[in-house]
């Protein structure tokens, strides 16, 4: 297992907080991906562009996503226009994307918390 796919894992998943999860180079090359996250490389694609505010929207696993907010220039939040209560936390570090996918079952904002956590983590060179 690879450092990304423990920290997928151990970091995200194993708290119950975020439903799927995957860790992205900036150039939008897929990493890692949690076990159930079918994630292809023109949707990682996707997600690299909305940074740069060249796309309104999202498609995660098929689905349309909904961009609301963008926290800095290096936070995204999505939310699913097909799965009600549905959405993904995308946040950019200086090295990867990290992205946080909830489900109904999950409440948004402990979603964003575990996503920019690990973020701020990673930064400070904790994880």
């Amino acid at each position: 297992m690879s450092s990304f796919a423990a920290l997928i894992d151990d970091k995200f998943i194993k708290t119950g907080k975020v439903t799927k999860a995957a860790i992205l180079g900036i150039d939008g090359s897929i990493s890692a991906l949690s076990s159930n996250f079918e994630l292809n490389e023109s949707e990682a694609k996707m997600i690299v562009a909305a940074f740069d505010g060249s796309t309104g929207g999202l498609r995660i696993e098929g689905k349309m996503f909904e961009v609301e907010k963008s926290h800095k220039k290096n936070s995204i939040h999505a939310t699913c226009n097909d799965e009600i209560g549905s959405g993904v936390v995308c946040v950019k570090t200086g090295m990867v994307i990290l992205i946080g996918y909830y489900d109904h079952k999950v409440n948004p904002i402990e979603c964003i918390e575990v996503v920019e956590s690990v973020a701020e983590d990673m930064a400070n060179g904790n994880v």
